[in-house]
């Protein structure tokens, strides 16, 4: 099965030539948010917005065939089989044109001056990737969600492997979140890791810690904002069991550190050992874990109570 391309993706088929970001949205199994975020990108400075579908069985077709008709910013390719998000962000990069490239998620969606903000902090401060402050929805609108008041702190804390990506704070840093926007010459020098399967844990940071070891520079911009939708389905990286993500999270995390841990030692001052930061990772998921089996078996063990009840 080859790859099928809606429309062709050239500099003619594109936005105007003062546009210069091109948008790569991996989907996989998310056809309703990918409709429902997909407005949200179409912004001034936007050129292209490629969806790449990594072989999904619902509609994402029709939904993008839809918006295509709407806007001829908007191109759609299917991966001729399901191969994870790291191949389809490779994919989605080499069908593009802009100067910028910027990821976004089909359940996540920028504010309308997000975009803008990112390319300007990355004209201001001379770097080559720049990642937004990140505000997830916990089922309250989004203008709830948005009064909340940010972190003040660095959003990275590499001693933990910890990201808290909602703050205002700015500045240089090793890693930002998958939402970054990003200079294309960038990508001569580093490529997301389809070695990284399963949940695709760490795949963003595993390409960050690339492009830094390259020597390009990264900044977090806590003045631009990407609203996170609350959970729907169980599409993109939820596609499969908890359990089979957790495990794929703990392999992927160990890689990351087997690659990476001796530049972060060198470049970043970090002073934990590999295998101790990874022993704190695997004690961290297998509480998550342990977490998530207690309230399950509460819930059906409370089920089967209130059955035996009205049998009585």
């Amino acid at each position: 099965m080859s790859t099928t391309i809606l429309q062709p993706v050239s500099p003619t088929a594109a936005g105007p030539a003062s546009a210069d970001i091109s948008v790569v949205i991996p989907t996989f199994k998310r056809a309703a948010t990918l409709d429902q975020v997909l407005p949200s990108y179409l912004l001034p400075q936007v050129r292209e917005i490629l969806i790449v579908d990594d072989c999904s069985p619902d509609n994402t077709a029709e939904v993008a065939s839809r918006w295509a008709q709407r806007d001829g910013r908007i191109h759609y390719l299917r991966q001729p089989s399901n191969q994870g998000v790291c191949a389809a962000r490779n994919a989605g990069v080499a069908h593009t044109v802009g100067r910028y490239v910027f990821f976004g998620e089909d359940d996540a969606y920028p504010l309308p001056d997000a975009l803008a903000r990112m390319r300007q902090a990355m004209i201001d401060h001379q770097v080559d990737i720049v990642g937004s402050r990140t505000i997830h929805l916990m089922g309250e609108p989004a203008c709830e969600a948005l009064a909340r008041p940010a972190g003040t702190h660095p959003p990275v804390d590499l001693g933990r492997l910890r990201f808290w990506f909602n703050s205002a704070w700015e500045g240089e840093v090793p890693a930002v979140h998958a939402w970054m926007l990003v200079r294309r010459e960038v990508f001569t020098e580093a490529a997301f890791d389809p070695g990284y399967i399963g949940s695709a844990y760490r795949e963003e940071t595993d390409f960050c810690f690339n492009a830094g070891q390259a020597g390009f520079k990264l900044w977090f911009c806590g003045r631009a904002v990407m609203i996170h939708l609350s959970r729907q389905g169980s599409g993109g990286q939820w596609a499969r069991s908890r359990w089979k993500y957790e495990r794929s999270a703990i392999r992927n995390n160990w890689r990351m550190l087997r690659k990476h841990h001796a530049y972060l030692k060198r470049d970043w001052n970090l002073h934990r050992p590999a295998w101790l930061m990874q022993a704190a990772f695997i004690g961290e998921r297998g509480r998550r874990m342990a977490a998530f089996l207690w309230s399950r078996l509460y819930y059906r063990l409370r089920w089967y109570g209130q059955k035996l009840t009205g049998r009585a």
